[in-house]
């Protein structure tokens, strides 16, 4: 019985688990709200919205503010050669998706421009594992990068554009009651330190910028060498908040899908921005910077390698579904942004496994 609890326990812990949670998570959603829209509609209530959207989801942005600072204190984003590539490749995997839903989107719905740019870590990672030894560690230290400053750019966006009226108060109190946060990060001050985040989540919700955003700056501030001491952390997101979200998000009336021409366009500029502006904006990010010296592909990558990654990197869930509930206030437009990054994330996964198969030969 032991050895069959640690076997779970480290297959919890693998990319495959966080990805098939996920999908779990979304599969139930789209079923309960099909089945039982009304008892579903209780999970997009005010106090729920509240509590999964700007309670959990800072918990997911403080790990993801984590990811980032240990990437760039001593990973992948920490010598600044290493780092081009994949900041290259996820500025172009953001620019052009954001251009290609403006290019298609109808008139009125311009707000969910930003709803392709972001590529999910967990579902990219867990449909990358599933090609197996084909996948070069290479590959997956880079599409790991890349994804991660992905979620920063996506932080960014957040905090920039759907921001909802600013308090020049809040914004002044934040980052002093951050730097309190740091200088009181010591065991003997843990009171303070948790004191002070709460304020720095306070303050950040009070300006109009969205309070996931205080989870993320509170994330960048922590020393790397901290990091290594929130393996628990990290797997309450994966098991507890990230499928909450899903389950909260993902869940469309299928007997009910959109037939008005604005709602059929936007679910087409985000299924098409992710499917098809993503693969072509890190390829063509990529290859600009490889060209030109300002980059290098890491060992036992090549072309074959990154048209894989490009396309997996089309795979967005989270925070494509987090930035489609602050673009639209009309339950339509949101029902029509989760269909669009269901449908345009599902075309990446069963793509990028196709091209695995077919580019990449076993190790």
């Amino acid at each position: 019985m032991s050895s069959a609890l640690e076997s779970v326990r480290r297959w919890i812990r693998t990319p495959q688990a966080s990805g098939i949670v996920l999908f779990v998570a979304a599969a139930v959603a789209l079923a309960w709200a099909s089945l039982a829209p009304t008892t579903y509609a209780q999970l997009r209530s005010p106090l729920a919205a509240f509590l999964i959207d700007d309670v959990l989801m800072t918990v997911f942005f403080f790990v993801a503010g984590l990811e980032i600072r240990g990437e760039l204190e001593t990973g992948s984003l920490s010598d600044a050669q290493r780092a081009a590539l994949p900041i290259v490749a996820a500025l172009g995997g953001m620019i052009v998706p954001g251009a290609i839903y403006l290019l298609l989107a109808p008139r009125g719905s311009s707000a969910g421009w930003a709803i392709p740019t972001a590529t999910d870590i967990a579902f990219a990672l867990g449909v990358l594992s599933l090609l197996g030894s084909r996948v070069p560690a290479g590959l997956r230290a880079l599409l790991l990068a890349l994804a991660i400053v992905d979620d920063l750019g996506a932080i960014v966006l957040v905090a920039l554009f759907y921001a909802s009226g600013i308090w020049l108060p809040g914004l002044i109190v934040a980052p002093l009651a951050l730097a309190v946060r740091r200088m009181a990060r010591h065991r003997s001050a843990s009171l303070v330190a948790w004191i002070a985040a709460l304020l720095v989540w306070l303050a950040v919700a009070s300006s109009g910028v969205h309070p996931t955003i205080a989870g993320a700056a509170i994330g960048l501030a922590t020393p790397a060498r901290e990091v290594a001491s929130l393996a628990r952390l990290r797997l309450f997101v994966t098991l507890i908040v990230m499928p909450t979200f899903a389950l909260a998000h993902a869940g469309v009336h299928v007997a009910a899908l959109p037939t008005e021409q604005t709602e059929v366009g936007v679910i087409v500029a985000v299924a098409l921005g992710l499917a098809i502006g993503k693969p072509v904006g890190v390829l063509a990010a990529s290859w600009l910077a490889v060209r030109l010296r300002f980059a290098a592909l890491p060992p036992g990558v090549g072309v074959r390698e990154m048209i894989v990654l490009a396309v997996t990197a089309g795979i967005g869930f989270t925070m494509s579904l987090l930035i489609g509930s602050l673009a639209f206030a009309h339950a339509s437009l949101r029902d029509a942004a989760t269909l669009g990054v269901l449908l345009g994330s599902g075309i990446a996964a069963l793509a990028s496994l196709a091209l695995g198969r077919a580019l990449l030969s076993r190790t």
